[in-house]
């Protein structure tokens, strides 16, 4: 078992700007819009099981809560964030090299200010791979992602909701290379996957489940250079709704890498 309170209490500053760069101008000019100044604050708790041969955490718990705050250095504009996470997981006991997990998520958001920043619902998350300096392959670790619908600016919101629950299936115990290469595979997982989420302005009714999707993955957990752990996630998404402008229907296939949570 595995159990960690975490607490973090800062001073954030951020600067917006704006910069004008052409390489057949030699003017490079750059135009600050705004100095924002703020306290963020945040709590962590963790309560987790992970076996040698796992393919997730098998049971327990995670909580977060994050606040921030900023205003505006020699202006008037202001905002603030609050966010939560939750997981849940659950071993269960079916056959195979290690048991299969039933495992669950819920992430809210809500922002004020003049005006509020913004939360995007939807995308994939996951974490880049550099194959090369400069070229990265994956996707970026997101809070709100619905894998059957894109990360668009139309679905941006001040308030958002999203839960998704996962049945995670080990597969086959390989832990050998791959040919001469240097890398080599230790597990494959399956995954089915059901989510659902929404997200509306300040003042407006709770739109809790406009967004539905379902999905399964291809879990590959491998080993760059034989030591170095690297999960690889193939996967697709159906959207069940059209809502906000989305195309509903299509799957949407990803490629990515890391852990969804």
């Amino acid at each position: 078992w595995r159990s960690a309170l975490t607490a973090r209490a800062a001073v954030e500053w951020e600067q917006d700007g704006s910069v004008i760069d052409s390489s057949s101008m030699p003017v490079r000019l750059r135009d600050p819009t705004s100095n924002f100044v703020g306290p963020v604050l945040s709590v962590g708790l963790q309560h987790l099981s992970q076996p040698a041969l796992a393919i997730s955490p098998e049971d327990g718990a995670t909580l977060g809560v994050l606040y921030r705050r900023r205003w505006e250095m020699g202006g008037t504009e202001w905002y603030d964030e609050a966010r939560a996470t939750a997981t849940a997981y659950l071993a269960l006991p079916f056959p195979g090299f290690a048991h299969w997990v039933l495992a669950a998520r819920v992430a809210g958001g809500r922002s004020n200010g003049s005006p509020p920043r913004t939360f995007e619902i939807g995308g994939v998350s996951g974490d880049l791979f550099q194959v090369l300096p400069g070229y990265a392959i994956g996707t970026d670790r997101r809070q709100f992602p619905l894998r059957g619908y894109p990360s668009d600016a139309r679905f941006r919101f001040t308030r958002v909701v999203t839960s998704v629950v996962e049945l995670r299936i080990p597969v086959a115990l390989i832990a050998r290379g791959i040919w001469i290469l240097p890398i080599g595979v230790d597990r494959i997982s399956l995954t089915g996957f059901a989510e659902t989420g929404g997200g509306w302005q300040a003042g407006q009714s709770a739109a809790l489940s406009d967004y539905r999707d379902v999905g399964g993955e291809a879990v590959f957990d491998l080993a760059v250079s034989y030591d170095v752990p690297l999960r690889l996630r193939v996967g697709a998404g159906v959207p069940l709704t059209g809502a906000g402008g989305a195309i509903r229907g299509p799957p949407r296939w990803y490629l990515t890498f890391g852990s969804v949570f």
